[in-house]
């Protein structure tokens, strides 16, 4: 078979005896192998260029070659006999990220809850089943659903698809100060004492007696005391919101 192109030399060097038609065995005239290297360099150069009939590049262990230039963006990959250019898988089918538009990308799909067939998304059914919801029992499976939701690593006290949690704030039990503060009124009394020859049935004293300057008090009044007992606020009320700062998201899955 004519040599006309890399891909068709042979590692075996004693099976190169042409290229494309051009003698090079053992014992060949000599102008052909001037001609044989000058062929080689046209060769090498296509090479390069991707000018190579069909434009195949043959890969080392095994596989055909693409045989056309693929689509922008895609990977070369293997499918086991052959490579071909296929769209880059970054995110393993199952696995979950935030996303910024209500719309998911190809390939993946909102976390909303939605059920969706199990043939059509049998890769993610495959990997995540009915984790999230059995959807109809037989025929469709329910998504992760994060509206609304934050998320929380599952383990042994949250299991998988476990919700909970409320935004409203919760009063729990607690304790109050009391601050307690005391009155004492006295509305006004009269002293009465005895002075010079003052005398009289409720006492005084005489200005010449023994007693003299001995005050005696007569007709006092009573005294009130009122006493006032304040217990301090403490906490919210039990429907204001109980969220740290937030930005919403969407959440996608890829299938």
């Amino acid at each position: 078979m004519a040599k006309t192109k890399i891909s068709e030399f042979d590692t075996n060097p004693d099976n190169n005896t042409e290229i494309d038609g051009i003698n090079i065995a053992e014992n060949c005239p000599p102008a052909t192998i001037n001609n044989a290297i000058r062929e080689l360099m046209a060769q090498l150069k296509d090479f390069q260029a991707g000018n190579q009939a069909s434009n195949q590049l043959a890969a080392a262990g095994g596989g055909t070659g693409l045989s056309s230039s693929g689509t922008s963006g895609n990977v070369l990959t293997s499918n086991g006999t052959g490579w071909v250019s296929s769209t880059p898988t970054y995110v393993p089918t199952g696995g979950m990220m935030m996303w910024g538009t209500a719309s998911a990308p190809t390939g993946y799909l909102l976390c909303n809850g939605s059920a969706v067939s199990r043939t059509t998304y049998s890769a993610l059914f495959a990997v995540i089943g009915t984790a999230f919801g059995a959807g109809d029992g037989s025929t469709t499976f329910n998504l992760p659903d994060f509206r609304d939701r934050f998320p929380v690593g599952a383990g042994t006290t949250y299991s998988a698809n476990s919700t909970g949690g409320s935004k409203d704030a919760i009063v729990v039990s607690h304790n109050h100060t009391a601050t307690s503060s005391s009155v004492v009124t006295d509305p006004g009394h009269s002293h009465y004492g005895g002075g010079g020859n003052f005398s009289g049935s409720y006492g005084g004293w005489y200005a010449n007696s023994d007693y003299q300057n001995l005050p005696t008090f007569s007709n006092t009044t009573g005294i009130t005391v009122a006493t006032t007992t304040t217990i301090a606020s403490t906490g919210s009320s039990g429907t204001n919101a109980n969220l740290p700062p937030y930005l919403g998201v969407y959440f996608i899955i890829k299938t």
